[in-house]
């Protein structure tokens, strides 16, 4: 026991005036009497009575000393030593993990740590710090003080997440806000499944705080949605994290329409896999939801009860290649990537007439073009005759300075290692933009017309020495990637919650716009030919939109990507009984806390007083006094 202000033991001194007033002034009772014989006794009495004579015992002065102790007690503010989880300078790192949402401690396992973590606050020795972050996907630091109000508060911020922790990047934050003092503790408040290895020592000692009672939980570890014979086929992977057998009910759903929902026996630790198939090759948004069949049979963590699926069919980028001859062309087209790439058979030197049935994204012409363009699909066209779209004259010698604009296609181009000797002149129409030039006439300039995009340059490939520098697969990749887009990103793209998702928006994209499973919108503005999304935080479906042009009202280009917890040591719920963490430090001493005890005392203190009054206004009884 020990006394964290001393000094409020003054207030005991109280009591010498308190027992001098029962010395000074004598009480004396009423008394009836029948004749005034007794007045002689009653004057004997009160000359008998001096102001100091020896205390009697009175009820009333007990207990209010009794009171005076235990108020004097009170401000003294005892504290009972105990084996403490904080010390001098202490780091709590707080699980805010996806396994932290289960709810076989209520209500969740993360409002327990918080809890946890509120008492830890309370044990804190007089001036000691303590530092608490949150671990996550990113450690996220709440509060450093040396207050406990300040502590308690930054806990109202404190929030899990749908994916896991990072505990090496939190173990180091941690290592960072430690002190080189002796005292420094690291308080971990977790339910386990940290890294059994690979994780940071920490300089100073490492306590445990176990939070989570139970093991029962089911789970979706994988759920995809893929083409198969033409049609669309979903499948699921279902897991029993639990040491007793299970039954699950599995559904699929289609936006809120039901497809099909079976049940599933799962043995302990192990899982199962459920395909469902016969679905149009269209794209579309899949669900998967997971429940046990009984309703006795325990599943803790609801996070990972729900998956989602997006079937969203790779653009198969077709070009066409009309050339008399040029392996430079055939070369690029067979290296870019999705990008399949047909050469057409000239007939008598000219371009095939093509049936309606034969679309391409892309028509690249080289040198040559046939009497009727394709009604649909845009164009790339190389050293070209006349034609609709724009005049073209004599062939010249271009000469220096050649200038190249700032825009997407030529971001990074590097031109000065490429020499054109013969081009066409051709003066851009005032819809294209042109990318280089010189003062006789464009080089390269790209433009759309009529809803159709079109790549052209002057020059025949075999006249420069293009072909031979890095500007060229740079320059073809970007014209391809304008004139025939595809998708931002890898089809059927999933992620984990907190991964980051890189975009590839296009060359001409303006504005891309992100909007979350909960309709919370995110606007990028691309610098450069990608973009990195890290707003993942929740599961569900995510639509990339893409605007070309920031005054448009629909996009150009939509894409879907979906994030779900297929995390193994999130649904995993089961609590470890320790965590391997090795300290730089010795061994020492356990590191003592402080749990107050004076909010006893004053409650003590309150009720002698309560005692006292009623004593003191209880009503009294006489005794008559008879003549002697």
């Amino acid at each position: 026991m020990t006394l964290l202000n001393p000094s409020g033991l003054l207030f005991g001194l109280l009591a010498i005036p308190l027992v001098a007033l029962y010395l000074l002034k004598m009480r004396r009772p009423e008394m009836p009497f029948s004749s005034l014989y007794l007045w002689e006794r009653a004057v004997r009495d009160m000359q008998a009575n001096a102001p100091w004579q020896k205390l009697r015992r009175n009820l009333l002065l007990l207990l209010q000393l009794l009171a005076l102790v235990s108020l004097t007690l009170a401000l003294a503010r005892p504290a009972r030593l105990t084996p403490g989880l904080t010390g001098q300078n202490t780091v709590v790192l707080l699980d805010a993990s996806a396994s932290m949402q289960a709810d076989d401690v209520q209500p969740s396992r993360f409002t327990a740590a918080v809890e946890a973590v509120h008492q830890a606050i309370e044990t804190l020795p007089d001036g000691a710090r303590m530092t608490i972050i949150q671990a996550g996907a990113r450690p996220l630091p709440l509060v450093s003080s040396t207050e406990r109000e300040a502590l308690h508060a930054a806990l109202e911020d404190a929030a899990p997440e749908n994916g896991p922790a990072d505990w090496q990047a939190a173990l180091a934050l941690a290592a960072g806000a430690a002190s080189e003092s002796r005292e420094t503790v690291l308080l971990i408040v977790s339910d386990g499944g940290l890294p059994p290895s690979g994780l940071p020592p920490f300089p100073g000692e490492v306590r445990y705080l176990p939070v989570g009672e139970r093991d029962d939980n089911l789970a979706i570890a994988a759920f995809t949605a893929q083409v198969s014979r033409g049609e669309v086929e979903l499948f699921a992977r279902i897991h029993n994290y639990s040491a007793r057998p299970a039954q699950a009910l599995l559904a699929f759903y289609v936006q809120d329409t039901l497809l099909h929902a079976e049940t599933v026996s799962l043995p302990a630790g192990e899982d199962r896999g459920v395909t469902y198939g016969g679905l149009p090759d269209l794209p579309a948004a899949y669900r998967a939801v997971l429940r046990p069949s009984d309703e006795s049979q325990a599943d803790y963590l609801t996070l990972d009860d729900t998956a989602f699926a997006v079937y969203q069919p790779r653009p198969e980028r077709r070009v066409l290649l009309v050339t008399p001859g040029n392996i430079f062309l055939e070369n690029i087209l067979a290296a870019l990537p999705s990008v399949h790439a047909y050469r057409a058979d000239l007939q008598a030197g000219r371009p095939p007439e093509l049936s309606p049935e034969d679309h391409f994204d892309v028509y690249v012409y080289d040198g040559l073009l046939p009497d009727t363009l394709p009604p649909e699909g845009n164009f790339l066209f190389i050293n070209p005759p006349d034609n609709p779209y724009f005049a073209v004259g004599a062939p010249y010698t271009p000469t220096l300075p050649v200038t190249l604009a700032e825009h997407p296609l030529t971001a990074g181009l590097d031109w000065d290692a490429v020499h054109v000797g013969r081009a066409r002149r051709i003066q851009p129409p005032p819809w294209s933009i042109p990318l280089v030039w010189t003062e006789d006439g464009a080089l390269v300039f790209a433009g759309e017309r009529e809803g159709r995009r079109l790549g052209v340059l002057a020059f025949r490939l075999q006249d420069s020495d293009l072909p031979l520098t890095v500007a060229f697969p740079v320059l073809f990749t970007r014209l391809m990637e304008y004139l025939a887009p595809g998708l931002p990103f890898e089809a059927g793209s999933s992620l984990l919650p907190g991964e980051s998702l890189r975009i590839r928006p296009g060359v001409d994209a303006q504005q891309v716009v992100v909007t979350d499973p909960a309709g919370e919108v995110h606007s990028l503005f691309p610098q450069n030919e990608s973009l990195l999304f890290t707003d993942t935080t929740r599961s569900g479906v995510y639509a990339v939109s893409i605007y070309t042009d920031p005054q448009q009202r629909a996009p150009a280009r939509v894409a879907y990507f979906t994030v779900n917890s297929f995390v193994p040591q999130e649904s995993s719920i089961q609590p470890a009984d320790d965590i391997a963490i090795p300290a730089l430090t010795e061994e020492r001493e356990t590191p003592r806390g402080q749990r107050e005890t004076w909010p006893w005392f004053a409650a003590a203190a309150w009720l002698l007083l309560l005692v006292e009054w009623v004593v003191a206004h209880a009503p009294r009884q006489h005794k008559a006094v008879s003549p002697a």
